[in-house]
């Protein structure tokens, strides 16, 4: 059969008799005598009719205006009381608004054909043929209604029906077709019904009328017009999900009567393109049915010559419109057939303008918002852009408010979970796979029985994601998945089609022999995933993940079934992988995660044999992995970092650029664009700035481990840095593109701010908890779309000359100032060894080997450290934590601070310095290591010592601000008694330390009922020293809930504090407990209430390391300010390191213990 039909320009135009000249706006007419209106008037009549037959041949628009102008004029200019013209010219009228609102696909002109339809059939005479067939016109107008409205369906349905029968009993038993028409209308709209009613009888009953009409009229003949064929079809098609009829066989004869409508519509565009359309939907259905290349191409070849030919004869008619969002759909499937991104990009594109012009009315809207979030969905899986993943989440979410049928409404539930599921692992929030799995189960409550394997399956995925997270219900979840599953592929026909859900089945499977270690177990996986990938077909978009499965499932058989039938695992793993890799190419997303998966098993077969090719094999996996720039970032650091970690010893040169690659990949990793306390968790346990500077510092080059550690270090806290760059030397070049980045700076710390948010503060009642819900989502996905609008901002920014390196980490020649105001002593503690860098503002970097010192060693000290002073709650337990941390204080000294100390006598004469600990040396109180045999040599008496993050932070301090430095005001806040909190008796004592020396009316003190969360934001921007007296807590869960205990429970927490900016901000006093506590998870990070004070703007600020005794407060007050306005000068915050250590030097003079002195650190300038 020729698809491409006859060329359109052989089509000739049908002659039409001379058109009377008329105004078709306002009708003149030439007479009011009856004879003479009666002749005019039907020419007009006979004349639309002529338009409207040349309209269906030719598809000419102007043609059916005309034809309406006709008809308008005919009836206007007719009396009713001429009933034949009337009804005449009143059919012709209704006829031309229908198909009016088939080309616009518009509901006005639909009611309107129904409306003067029924008039028309008011001046009908019911004896006669007209009358049988204006009824039949007017269900079909009906049914033209009932296809553009979501209103009254079931209502119009039954009148459609009941239309058509009375036609269907009107008709002249020897009128063959005019039966044939109604007959088949009649079929169609029983099957409308059965399929919104669900009714197997109603269907049933359709496919009688369907048979009987074929019975009458073979399907060859003549009167069966392409509409009815096509109907017929599609009929078929419905009729397959509920019958017992085998598939194939109404499939194929389906297929057979599409095609036949097709080629009996030769010659009539209106009627061609209609079939062009349905045509491909059933060839689409067979492709569904079996998903083939071939299928899908037919399906797509046979939609694109529809679309062309409307384009080119109906470049406006509203069936363009419907089978282009069906076309987009076919490109998704082709792409999940070959995953040719091209296809994948065409879909997204349409659906981009297409989806603004809809009419959500439409009852076919939620299909068109289904189908667009099935191509973001795909396309998510080539970018793993997370807007496209927000944006097939929205798409399916609106698809499934709009589909009103069960079985609609269960497909977008069921996709919809899915889509939640995979922003989970990529987003790392447990809250959208909880609301996944509540989708699922939704969907599978709702779908039909045939449709359930899919939800099955799809919920058991769910489960297993759920059990890998730290909300897992145990095996409970597991074993729930498993069951799931098996109960799936119980169903006939999963195993053939379903080779996603049998490779998820495989890694349930799988993941539940990690934990049995059943040799049964791992067997069953191999199957399933064996199965998957030989059924799934080759250059099919998923088949590499299918093999990646089967690699890592063959590695693992190697330890259980070396003898295996299949032949050696391992060697089969090897294979499978090298496959999965090459198939999927180096632009895929997973493309690194294949390799690092390949690297593995390199490594497991050179465990073995010892061949160095398998281990350069190996190297070469891990490096390709990592260099993959259109993989995810997580995956190409896992394999940077092994990679590095493999080669460090053998060429540390090499190492080096692998942990260059893996630092690059940090701020990638903990993307800006996640919730904060997501970022954080991403960098847990990250060890790769400090094993990168030890690898340099062993190549000689300390310069760059500067550099490393400046990249590598409180990611977090540089990542929010660069949202407060100034622009000024981009101003003055760019100020658009400077005008734009603040806005988008801007916004983004709000909604960092909105986005961190507290889950306790989550209302109970499940009405709050849906709002609460969807306020959250709403909020993150406008915070993803800043961050990547941020990004791409700055990435057209360095691509002006001179802003190349435009917020990057700044080289050494530019950190190196940070020294300005004394030496600064980074201690790097890592891995492969331990030194303690000196930084001078001149000078080259100085490196301080401190061979005694281990990674381990520290890590074990500073456990043991914590755990006994938190373990201090008497006065003999306390005793013992004291007697523990004056030996951490002198090992310390011993070991890392004399060498510091003997270095820094040779290099400066300067008692300034600033420390930058790493890793677990952050967690020990290295400001105030001292020989435990001579007090006197030691940090607090030899020097005053400050903390900074960064070398960049600490430059920021200590830069001058721009407007005039303003009088002195403090804001003074004590809160005693906050609820569920110990009394603190000292705060009065405490104020009366800060009078003695800082007068009363430069004070602003906030007290109990006043020191309100609300009331004391407010007030920090109007002073510039700041003095905090109450709790503070540091929660471990999420640092971003840390804070300050304040009035009616509310806490000033570390969220609100960074998204202060206060221009004024200079010195701070955190009287409070673990106010600068650290992490052992993330040392790095700093991140707790000091750092969110200094964001703020702060300059100068006193903290704890961790909780301080209630009365010290009162007394290192006393000292600190005391030293601030000694001679009587005004307190300056430059001074805020010498004062902290003249009020520590005071309080061991004084015999205190050392574990009421040690926590108190000064941090910046």
């Amino acid at each position: 059969m020729d698809l491409h039909g006859m060329h359109r320009d052989q089509l000739q135009e049908a002659p039409l008799s001379p058109l009377p000249r008329v105004d078709f706006q306002v009708v003149h007419l030439p007479t009011k005598d009856p004879i003479m209106m009666l002749a005019n008037p039907t020419a007009y009549t006979d004349k639309g009719y002529d338009l409207l037959r040349r309209y269906e041949q030719l598809g000419d628009r102007t043609d059916l205006t005309s034809a309406t102008n006709c008809f308008k004029a005919a009836y206007q200019g007719t009396p009713s009381i001429l009933a034949l013209p009337y009804s005449a010219a009143l059919a012709g009228f209704a006829q031309a608004n229908h198909l009016e609102s088939q080309y616009l696909r518009s509901l006005p002109e639909a009611r309107t054909a129904v409306t003067i339809q029924q008039d028309a059939l008011r001046y009908t005479a019911r004896e006669g043929p007209l009358y049988a067939q204006r009824l039949n016109h007017l269900g079909e107008y009906i049914l033209g209604v009932f296809n553009r409205t979501r209103d009254g369906r079931a209502a119009l349905l039954q009148q459609a029906t009941s239309t058509f029968k009375e036609a269907l009993n009107s008709i002249d038993d020897s009128d063959d077709d005019a039966w044939l028409r109604c007959t088949t209308n009649l079929a169609n709209t029983i099957a409308k019904g059965g399929e919104v009613a669900g009714s197997v009888d109603q269907l049933t009953q359709g496919l009688a009328l369907f048979q009987k009409a074929e019975q009458r009229c073979p399907p060859r003949h003549v009167r069966w017009r392409p509409w009815a064929l096509s109907q017929y079809a599609l009929y078929l098609i419905l009729y397959s999900r509920a019958s017992t009829v085998p598939r194939d066989e109404l499939y194929g004869q389906a297929i057979e009567y599409a095609e036949l409508a097709f080629e009996v519509s030769q010659g009539r565009i209106l009627e061609e393109v209609e079939s062009l359309s349905w045509l491909s939907y059933v060839y689409y259905t067979d492709y569904l049915r079996d998903p083939k290349l071939e299928a899908i191409e037919r399906t797509i070849s046979v939609a694109q010559e529809c679309v062309d030919t409307l384009k080119r004869f109906m470049p406006d008619h509203g069936l363009l419109r419907a089978t282009m969002p069906n076309l987009a759909t076919y490109y998704v499937n082709r792409f999940e057939v070959t995953g040719n991104r091209e296809h994948i990009e065409s879909a997204v594109a349409f659906y981009d303008d297409f989806l603004a012009l809809m009419d959500p009315d439409e009852p076919s809207a939620w299909a068109r918002f289904f189908a667009a979030g099935r191509a973001y969905a795909c396309r998510f899986e080539l970018s793993a852009n997370p807007h496209d993943l927000d944006q097939a989440i929205n798409h399916f979410r609106q698809a499934d408010e709009l589909a009103m049928q069960d079985n609609d409404k269960a497909l977008c539930k069921q996709y919809l979970g899915c889509a939640l599921a995979e922003r989970s692992i990529h987003q790392h929030t447990v809250s959208d796979l909880n609301k996944a799995i509540d989708r699922l189960i939704e969907a599978l409550d709702k779908s039909e029985t045939s449709h359930k394997t899919g939800a099955q399956a799809d919920l058991a995925h769910a489960l297993t994601l759920r059990y890998r997270t730290e909300e897992s219900l145990g095996r409970v979840d597991l074993d729930g998945a498993i069951e799931l599953y098996d109960q799936a592929t119980r169903t006939p026909g999963l195993l053939k089609f379903h080779d996603v859900h049998l490779s998820l089945y495989g890694c349930a499977v799988h993941e539940r022999w990690k934990q049995t270690r059943l040799p049964e177990d791992l067997e069953q996986a191999f199957k399933l995933h064996r199965a998957a990938v030989n059924i799934a077909l080759k250059g099919q978009s998923r088949r590499d993940l299918f093999l990646m499965r089967l690699g890592t499932v063959c590695r693992d058989m190697h330890a259980v079934f070396p003898g295996h039938a299949m032949g050696d695992p391992l060697e089969r793993s090897i294979e499978t992988l090298s496959e999965a890799a090459a198939l999927a190419g180096p632009v895929h997303s997973l493309y690194a995660m294949y390799q690092r998966e390949l690297a593995e098993s390199y490594l497991r077969r050179f465990s073995i044999t010892k061949s160095p090719q398998d281990y350069q094999a190996s190297l070469r996996a891990l490096q390709t992995a990592a260099h993959s720039e259109g993989s995810t970032p997580n995956d190409r650091l896992e394999a940077a970092s092994h990679w590095a970690n493999m080669i460090y010893k053998e060429n540390p040169h090499q190492a080096l650029e692998a942990y260059r690659v893996a630092l690059s990949l940090l701020p990638k990793v903990a993307w800006r664009g996640l919730e904060q306390n997501v970022r954080y968790r991403r960098l847990h346990w990250r060890n790769l700035a400090t094993d990168a500077a030890a690898c340099a510092i062993t190549v000689g080059r300390p310069e760059f481990a500067i550099e490393l550690l400046e990249q590598g270090r409180a990611v977090l806290l540089n990542s929010s840095l660069q949202l407060r760059v100034e622009v000024e030397m981009l101003r003055k070049t760019e100020p658009r593109l400077a005008r734009e980045l603040e806005n988008l700076s801007n916004e983004l710390e709000l909604s960092t701010s909105r986005t961190t948010m507290d889950s306790g503060s989550a209302p109970s009642n499940a009405t709050g908890i849906k709002r609460y819900d969807e306020i959250r989502e709403a909020n993150m996905e406008y915070h993803r779309a800043l961050a990547l609008a941020w990004e791409r901002k700055v990435d057209e920014i360095r691509l002006l000359p001179g802003f190349e390196n435009f917020l990057r980490t700044a080289s050494y020649d530019g950190l190196r100032h940070a020294a300005g105001g004394g030496p600064v002593v980074m201690v790097n503690i890592s891995r492969w060894r331990c030194d303690a860098l000196i930084i001078r503002e001149n000078g080259p970097v100085h490196v301080v080997p401190l061979p005694s010192v281990t990674k381990t060693g520290l890590e074990k000290m500073s456990n043991d450290l914590h755990t006994t002073l938190t373990a201090a709650k008497d006065a003999p337990s306390a005793q013992v934590a004291n007697n523990l941390l004056v030996q951490v204080l002198d090992w310390l000294w011993s070991h890392i601070g004399y060498s510091i100390w003997r270095s820094l006598q040779k290099l400066s004469t300067s008692t300034r310095i600033w420390m930058i600990p790493t890793g677990a040396l952050a967690l020990l109180p290295l400001h105030a290591a001292t020989s435990a045999s001579d007090p006197g040599l030691g940090f607090p008496s030899l020097f005053s010592v400050s903390h900074t993050s960064t070398l960049s932070g600490l430059i920021r301090a200590r830069t001058p601000r721009t407007a005039r430095r303003e009088e002195f005001r403090m804001l003074a806040v004590t809160q005693s008694n906050a609820v569920g909190r110990v009394y603190l008796p000292s705060l009065d004592c405490e104020m009366t330390s800060i009078y003695q020396h800082i007068p009363a009316a430069s004070v602003t003190h906030l007290d109990g009922l006043d020191a309100t969360v609300t009331t004391v934001t407010d007030q920090l921007e109007h002073h510039n020293f700041l003095h905090l007296c109450c709790h503070g807590f540091h929660d471990f869960d999420n640092p971003y809930n840390s804070g300050l205990a304040l009035q009616d429970g509310e806490s000033l927490r570390l969220s609100d504090l960074m998204s202060k900016k206060l221009d004024r901000a200079e010195f701070a006093f955190l009287s409070a407990c673990h106010t600068a506590r650290v992490d052992p998870r993330a040392a790095d990070e700093t991140v707790h209430i000091a750092s969110g004070l200094y964001l703020a703007g702060y300059k100068s600020i006193v903290a704890t390391k961790w909780g301080i005794v209630d009365q010290d407060g009162p007394l290192v007050a006393k000292y600190v300010y005391e030293y601030m306005t000694r001679d009587g000068r005004p307190p300056d915050y430059t001074d805020g390191s010498e004062a902290l250590r003249y009020a520590v030097n005071r309080l061991r003079q004084s015999g205190t213990d050392a574990f009421r002195w040690v926590p108190f650190v000064h941090l910046g300038a």
